[in-house]
């Protein structure tokens, strides 16, 4: 395992909701462990993000206490790339009839 630091973006593959991050947040305070944080800026989002080792993040996701809102931010993720899916489809759709 390795101690590099990482987002919830960079470990997931993915954008964190904020309960998630909330909760990995005080799970990282009440363990005290090392947290940094980065300054990030792109079209969703801007500001600083923090950062946990890979093995703090590891036990986090692993923690059985924690599955009720890992799931939750699962479903929280897929209901949004639905939603900006079926956005994409709509604006690409044409609604003109073929004749």
């Amino acid at each position: 395992m390795s101690n590099n630091m990482l987002s919830l973006y960079d470990y997931l593959g993915r954008a964190a909701g904020k309960e998630l991050g909330k909760h990995v947040a005080a799970y990282a305070h009440n363990q005290k462990t090392k947290i940094e944080t980065r300054q990030v800026s792109n079209p969703v989002y801007s500001g600083p993000v923090n950062l946990y080792t890979e093995n703090f993040l590891l036990s986090f996701f692993n923690n059985p206490n924690y599955r009720t809102v890992i799931k939750e931010d699962n479903e929280w993720y897929e209901s949004k790339k639905k939603k900006s899916l079926e956005r994409k489809v709509s604006e690409t759709q044409d609604n003109t009839l073929p004749f």
